[in-house]
């Protein structure tokens, strides 16, 4: 099912089911919303909820790790898609993974109820929702039974008044530091530098011998002088206002191959296949290009980004898998302002024009823009700007003695 039907389904469906648990809790439980009765001091069982986005469930990883600071025995459980398993598994902190599928309107109607029940029986003691504003998520938490529910709350957003701890959401502010407040008054404990990925052995191992086959060596190898550069044309279905322009990654990759000894590693999930197919068909006699779109896991994309020496990316999930295998980025941004999601650190360089009307994009309206100007914030983006925003990074690794200019092009 597509972002879009599910985000219809919320609001049709799970408005009205808000509505009537909030009667139910008024009448006949006798709350009227606000604070759970019950404060948890020694949880054994602590449900994460959330179904959305890439970027958020890697920036919910440090809020994680303090959670199991605080509660070493607790037993952390995470709920979210089934598309979204191979990046939990790589987060040490979660001890077990709810996958959730939806196949279509009939399949969530039957399923939802199912999963309810399931989380009940496993008598969790408290609920984190991580989910910025969607109804279902709360639904589900105010349901499974446990005696601690905290979840963001919004007045711009109708989710009940159903009984939970309420974080208010601030938009001026990065989602990890929201993410912070869920579950600590004193979130500066939390180190932010510590987004990480535990990348299976297996997928270190697959992707140093597809590179091995390849002909491809990097320094963390071999030794090799050729820059690994991986380029995301692509964004989630949330929102494809975020991609910048196919023709200009085009133009920007020729520049890269025709100034520096350079590969570049197209990649993409299966869903992005002939979008990116469109892109290697400029490139289709270059064997420095390879088209590795549908072809990895979320993990196998993880082990090529820490091999690289930098990920060019639209603002999407990819981009902050980059970020937490500690590779150099240059994202772009333009409906969604990168005060709110983007990288952090010396290492990231983000090109964003700021425009009167942006973002346009936030947790707050689902994701939607409503664009009348052209997606101008992302159009108004150079290819020399991102060429240039390229070559500061790689710069230090030239400076150091690294001879990986193609002949005839002199170092800057």
């Amino acid at each position: 099912m597509n972002f879009q039907l599910m985000k219809l389904i919320d609001n049709l469906m799970g408005k009205p089911l808000c509505q009537l648990l909030t009667l139910y809790y008024a009448f006949f439980k006798k709350n009227k919303g606000g604070e759970r009765m019950v404060e948890t001091i020694n949880p054994e069982k602590i449900l994460l909820i959330k179904f959305f986005g890439i970027g958020s469930i890697i920036y919910i990883s440090p809020s994680i790790r303090l959670l199991k600071s605080k509660y070493p025995d607790a037993k952390v459980s995470f709920l979210t898609f089934e598309e979204h398993r191979d990046l939990c598994e790589m987060i040490d902190e979660v001890d077990t993974i709810i996958p959730f599928k939806v196949k279509g309107l009939i399949h969530l109607i039957i399923e939802v109820p199912l999963l309810i029940f399931k989380l009940r029986r496993e008598r969790f003691d408290m609920v984190y929702n991580f989910e910025f504003h969607a109804r279902f998520p709360t639904i589900i938490s105010s349901l499974c039974g446990a005696s601690e529910v905290t979840e963001f709350h919004s007045d711009f957003f109708y989710k009940g008044n159903l009984p939970s701890k309420r974080v208010v959401y601030a938009l001026e502010q990065h989602v990890t530091d929201s993410f912070k407040s869920m579950v600590s008054d004193n979130h500066t404990q939390i180190d932010q530098t510590s987004l990480y990925l535990n990348i299976p052995e297996y997928d270190e191992k697959f992707i140093g011998s597809f590179l091995t086959r390849q002909g491809i060596y990097t320094e963390k190898t071999t030794g090799s002088k050729a820059f690994l550069i991986a380029v995301n044309i692509n964004t989630s279905g949330m929102a494809h206002e975020r991609r910048w322009n196919v023709k200009k990654f085009a133009n920007l990759i020729e520049l890269l191959i025709n100034n520096f000894d350079m590969y570049i590693f197209l990649t993409g999930g299966k869903g992005d296949c002939e979008y990116v197919n469109s892109l290697k068909e400029e490139f289709r006699n270059n064997e420095r290009v390879i088209n590795m779109a549908g072809k990895l896991s979320l993990k196998g994309l993880a082990a090529l980004y820490k091999r690289c020496d930098m990920v060019i990316s639209n603002d999407s999930g990819p981009l902050h898998v980059a970020e937490a295998v500690g590779t150099k980025t240059v994202s772009l941004f333009g409906p969604e302002t990168p005060r709110h999601y983007g990288p952090r650190g010396e290492n990231h360089i983000i090109i964003y024009k700021g425009l009167p009307c942006s973002p346009c994009l936030s947790p707050l309206n689902m994701k939607s823009a409503n664009c009348k100007i052209g997606i101008q914030c992302m159009e108004l983006i150079t290819v020399d700007e991102v060429f240039s925003a390229v070559k500061s990074i790689l710069k230090p690794q030239m400076d150091n003695g690294e001879q990986r200019l193609m002949k005839g092009v002199h170092k800057f």
